[in-house]
């Protein structure tokens, strides 16, 4: 075969199929055979493409649930150190203010602070001597403040 007579496929040149190179035969425009509209590699790819998505979302909810906890942390510690320093004073007030601060803050998993039992103590004892210190009878603000404790500060019998 000499290669000068060759023909590599250039337009123009017959194939069995079509007749020219380029040309649409008859049966091209006329096939119907049907068409598979996904293969078994494309539901692969779909079953990926939903378990990183899923997979997407659980990293996403872990980190906002990690982040929380980590700013409930630092509430709850910055909250220690004024209980520490209001005590001290006998600020009372300040005590009462902190242990809420402390105790609207709880841990994510449900678990108890260590801390929680030593708030509470001194959060009970604060708010009796602030009721002490109150002249006459409570007005709404106190009202509010015991409300408050007993919202915060649940009897677990109850």
């Amino acid at each position: 075969m000499n290669l000068d007579d060759f023909d590599y496929g250039a337009l123009g040149s017959p194939t069995p199929e079509t007749g020219t190179a380029g040309e649409l035969s008859a049966r091209d425009l006329t096939d119907d055979t049907p068409k598979r509209s996904s293969s078994f590699i494309e539901h692969v790819d779909m079953r990926v493409a939903v378990q990183a998505v899923v997979a997407i979302i659980l990293v996403a909810v872990a980190g906002g649930l990690f982040a929380r906890e980590t700013w409930a942390r630092h509430i709850r510690d910055a909250a220690i150190r004024q209980i520490e320093t209001a005590s001290d004073r006998s600020d009372y007030l300040s005590v009462i203010k902190a242990s809420e601060n402390f105790l609207s803050h709880p841990p994510i998993n449900g678990s108890r602070d260590a801390r929680e039992a030593t708030v509470i103590n001194l959060y009970s004892e604060a708010l009796v001597h602030w009721v002490a210190q109150q002249p006459a009878k409570l007005d709404e603000k106190g009202n509010e403040r015991i409300a408050r404790y007993k919202q915060l500060v649940k009897s677990p019998d109850k």
